[in-house]
C-alpha cells in the first residue's frame, strides 16, 4: 500500500480540488445541524462525524505529499524521538532513545535505534541551554536528549533536527516523537510481538514489566546490581530491539493484524498527543489537525500546564495529578489549582537532588519528585499570586503567551497543591467566554474541573479530563 502511494502521482489535481470543495460544503452543512434535536439513534453518530470530517479534510494534502514523504524520488530518513514518560518532559518524556527510519519508494529499508546518550559529538559547538534547564539540571550545553524542553513541539523538533544533523553529519527529512503511552497502545494493536533475540514474547499485559526487567538485567551483560560499567552501555538495548520490531510489525508484517484497529489506534495517538509529527511537506495540514504538537493559538482564554521532571529519576508513574480552573468573569480573574500526590510508600527523610541509578528501576520510581512546573496563559495575563513552588521566573515565553513557573519538590507519600492567581486580559471576559485547555503529551488523562462564574452570579461547572485538548464555550 505504501509503495503504491509512493510511486503514483498524487492524482488528478482537479479531482482533489473537487473533493476538497465537497468536504468544505459537507462541513458547513454539518455545522448547521442542531444535534440536540436528533433522535438517540442518530445522536450516537455525532462524535464519529465530528472526528471524521476534520480528518477527511486533511486527506487531499496528505495524498499530494505522499510520494515525497515516502521517498518516490529518493530515500527519506525520519528522526524518531523515543520519549520515556516515566520522566516527564514538555513534549512527552525524556528523550531516552533516538531512531532513524529510512523509507525508499514506499518501502521501509532500515530501522535503527540508539541510546540518546550516544548521539552527541562534543567536539562541535552546541547551543547554550534554556536558563531553567541549566538551573535545575546543571546543563552547560544543549544536547539532543534535552532538545524537547520547549512545550511547542515544532520548536523542540527543529532543535532535535539541528542537533542530530550536526552531531552525526547525517541528513533527516522530518521528526516523529512517541511517548510511553504510544508504545503501550501500539503494542496492544500489534500484540503479540515476538523478539527472537530475547526468546521472549511481548504483549500489552507484560510490556512495562519486561521493559523494567531488561533495563536492570540486559541480555548478554551484567545487571545493574553488579556495578559493572558495561551495564550502562547495554541498559537500553531492549528498547531499540522492541521499537524496531513494533515498527516492522505494523508497517511490514501486517497479514494477521486488524488494520482497522491499527488505524483507529493511530488516530487516537495523534488526537491524544502521544504521537507528534514534524514533517515540513505537510506541516500546515498537520497543524490544522493539531497533530504537530504545537501550542494552539486559541481565541479567548487559554491554559496549558506543563510538567518537567528534573530529578534524574523515573517517579512519574507514582504521581497523581488534578487541575481545577476557576474563572470569575465579573473581574476577569482566574484561580488555577494543581494537585500533586506522590503514591510511593517508600520512606525518605530528605530529598537529595542528584544524578544516580539505583539497584532496580523501582528504586528510581520511589524517589522525590522534582518537578519544574510551567503554566501558559493568554498574552497580557498578569500574575497576582503564586503558592506552593520555589525558584520561579526562569521560563521563556513561547508563542507570545504569558508563562509562569516554579519548582515543586515532593517526597513519597506527600501531597501538595500549587496555585496561581492571575488577572486575565479584559477582552477574555467580553462576549461569549471561550476557554481552550491544552493537554501535555506523555500523560493519560489528568482530571480537569472548570468553574466559570458569570457577571450575574450564574455558575457553570464542567468535570472532565485531559485525555485530549478540551474547549469550553459559555455565553451568547
Amino acid at each position: 500500500m505504501l509503495a503504491a502511494l509512493a510511486t503514483r502521482t498524487p492524482g488528478d489535481p482537479q479531482a482533489l480540488r473537487q473533493a476538497e470543495e465537497a468536504l468544505r460544503r459537507a462541513s458547513e452543512a454539518w455545522g448547521r445541524v442542531d444535534t440536540r434535536r436528533l433522535s438517540p439513534r442518530l445522536a450516537r453518530f455525532v462524535p464519529l462525524v465530528n472526528r471524521a470530517l476534520p480528518v477527511l479534510a486533511a486527506a487531499p494534502d496528505l495524498l499530494r505529499a505522499a510520494p515525497e514523504l515516502l521517498g518516490a524520488d529518493g530515500p527519506r530518513r525520519y528522526l524518531i524521538l523515543a520519549q520515556n514518560s516515566d520522566e516527564i518532559r514538555a513534549t512527552g518524556g525524556f528523550i531516552s532513545g533516538v531512531g532513524i527510519v529510512e523509507v525508499n519508494r514506499g518501502e521501509i529499508t532500515s530501522v535503527t535505534f540508539a541510546d540518546s546518550y550516544s548521539v552527541m559529538d562534543l567536539t562541535k559547538p552546541h547551543p547554550i541551554p534554556p536558563v531553567a534547564l541549566e538551573t535545575h539540571m546543571w546543563a552547560q550545553i544543549l544536547l539532543l536528549r534535552d532538545a524537547n524542553w520547549w512545550a511547542d513541539f515544532p520548536t523542540s523538533a527543529r532543535k532535535a533536527w539541528e542537533l542530530y544533523e550536526q552531531d552525526t553529519g547525517k541528513k533527516v527529512h522530518g521528526v516523529v516523537a512517541i511517548d510511553t503511552p504510544a508504545l503501550q497502545l501500539l503494542v496492544a494493536a500489534a500484540d503479540p510481538i515476538r523478539l527472537e533475540e530475547y526468546n521472549d514474547t511481548i504483549t500489552a499485559d507484560n510490556l512495562l514489566e519486561r521493559i523494567q526487567h531488561y533495563w536492570a538485567s540486559p541480555v548478554g551483560g551484567p545487571d545493574i546490581a553488579s556495578n559493572d560499567p558495561q551495564w550502562w552501555k547495554l541498559r537500553k538495548n531492549f528498547m531499540g530491539v522492541l521499537a524496531k520490531s513494533v515498527i516492522e510489525r505494523l508497517m511490514k508484517h501486517t497479514g494477521d493484524l486488524d488494520m482497522a484497529e491499527v488505524a483507529q489506534t493511530t488516530l487516537r495517538l495523534l488526537n491524544e498527543r502521544h504521537l507528534l509529527l514534524f514533517l515540513p511537506p505537510v506541516q500546515d495540514a498537520l497543524h490544522r489537525q493539531k497533530w504537530d504538537g504545537a501550542i494552539v493559538p486559541a481565541q479567548g482564554d487559554y491554559l496549558f500546564v506543563v510538567d518537567s521532571n528534573v530529578g534524574f529519576n523515573k517517579v512519574n508513574p507514582m504521581i497523581r495529578q488534578s487541575i481545577t480552573y476557576t474563572v470569575n468573569l465579573a473581574d476577569a480573574t482566574a484561580l488555577l489549582q494543581i494537585g500533586y500526590a506522590h503514591g510511593s510508600q517508600a520512606r525518605l527523610d530528605v530529598c537529595v537532588h542528584e544524578s544516580r541509578y539505583g539497584d532496580t528501576y523501582q528504586d528510581m520510581m520511589d524517589r522525590c519528585y522534582w518537578d519544574y512546573v510551567r503554566v501558559f496563559a493568554p498574552a497580557g495575563a498578569e500574575l497576582l499570586a503564586r503558592e506552593g513552588l520555589e525558584d520561579g521566573d526562569l521560563a521563556e515565553s513561547e508563542a507570545g503567551l504569558a508563562v509562569w513557573d516554579g519548582l515543586l519538590v515532593l517526597k513519597p507519600g506527600e501531597a501538595q497543591e500549587v496555585t496561581f492567581r492571575y488577572r486575565l486580559p479584559a477582552s477574555v471576559a467580553q462576549g461569549a467566554y471561550r476557554l481552550y485547555v491544552q493537554k501535555q503529551p506523555g500523560t493519560w488523562g489528568i482530571p480537569l474541573r472548570v468553574v466559570i462564574r458569570g457577571g450575574g452570579g450564574q455558575v457553570r461547572e464542567f468535570q472532565t479530563d485531559l485525555a485530549e485538548d478540551r474547549e469550553f464555550v459559555v455565553g451568547p
